[in-house]
């Protein structure tokens, strides 16, 4: 796994976990000697637990390398009416492809536990 998609994870892990350990504690009950201690080195870096893209416009969330894939599919499926035009041996073909598969497997994983009605968090 590329580095700054480990430290994309770490960071999600870490704000999932403060948000988790401040959310079940009761008041006045003392956080596990770990998870302070963990929270504290990171506190020393500034690290930020609350997501800077919440405050953000939902336009500037996506980011550009998704934009010029999203981008590229929809000439394509404007040009030749469908995907089934791609072609594996094609380098761009085989990018599009790998693009369509990556974005139905984050559908899938965003949408399995899913109850009714209820809104994905961006």
């Amino acid at each position: 796994m590329p580095l700054e998609r480990k430290l994309i994870r770490f960071i999600r892990d870490q704000r999932f976990r403060y948000k988790k350990v401040h959310a079940n504690r009761e008041p006045g009950q003392e956080i596990d000697p770990v998870h302070k201690e963990k929270f504290k080195l990171l506190e020393e870096i500034q690290f930020e637990f609350k997501s800077k893209r919440k405050g953000r416009p939902k336009s500037d969330w996506i980011e550009a390398g998704w934009m010029a894939n999203y981008g590229m599919l929809k000439e394509h499926f404007q040009k030749h009416g469908g995907y089934d035009t791609l072609q594996h041996k094609m380098p761009l073909d085989r990018k599009l492809m790998h693009f369509i598969y990556r974005s139905r497997e984050l559908y899938k994983r965003v949408h399995a536990n899913r109850k009714p009605g209820q809104e994905i968090d961006p």
